[in-house]
């Protein structure tokens, strides 16, 4: 399988380069989490599963929550009742690895 990005944002000089798998795209960005996106990984890593809320209420969990998600560190999964269950994914856990 191959993948083709993009490195111009004018189409007449499209240029590429081939990506093998979907893990050495990973590998070539470039994201170090924030201080409370790292909290909440390491509680992940440690702790397994946590219920949290499902709800947008403004709170900095929840942009994080949003933030980790977003960069594929955590899944979100609905638990029930207003909550998630957030899960720590392998790209989570490589990344507070490689932190330490």
């Amino acid at each position: 399988m191959y993948c083709f990005l993009c490195l111009s944002w004018d189409i007449s000089e499209f240029k590429s380069i081939v990506v093998k798998n979907l893990s050495d795209i990973e590998s070539v960005k470039v994201n170090k989490p924030l201080p409370q996106q790292e909290l909440l990984l390491e509680l992940l890593d440690m702790s397994g599963d946590i219920a949290v809320p499902s709800a947008d209420d403004g709170s900095v969990l929840f942009r994080t929550l949003t933030e980790c998600r977003e960069a594929r560190w955590i899944e979100l999964s609905p638990f029930g009742s207003g909550f998630n269950k957030a899960h720590i994914t392998a790209s989570g856990r490589r990344l507070i690895k490689e932190l330490k």
